[in-house]
C-alpha cells in the first residue's frame, strides 16, 4: 500500500482565512489612506497603521498554518 499524503482540512481551513482576513485588512488600509488625502485626519493615518500591522501578522500567520498543519 503507498503512503499518500495529504493535508489537513485545517491547514487549507486555516490558510484560507487569515488570507482572507489580511486581504480585507489590505483594503481597509487602502481605504483609509485615500480618505486621509481627501480629508487630512490623523486619525485615518493611525487606522491605515493598524490595519497594515492586521494585514501583515494574517499573512504571516496564514503561512504558518498552512506550514504546522500539513501532514
Amino acid at each position: 500500500m503507498a503512503n499518500v499524503a495529504s493535508e489537513t482540512d485545517m491547514s487549507v481551513g486555516l490558510g484560507l482565512a487569515f488570507t482572507l482576513v489580511a486581504l480585507l485588512a489590505a483594503a481597509g488600509m487602502g481605504a483609509a489612506s485615500f480618505l486621509d488625502v481627501l480629508d487630512h485626519d490623523p486619525a485615518l493615518r493611525v487606522l491605515s497603521g493598524v490595519a497594515l500591522a492586521v494585514a501583515l501578522v494574517a499573512g504571516g500567520l496564514a503561512i504558518t498554518a498552512l506550514h504546522v498543519y500539513h501532514d
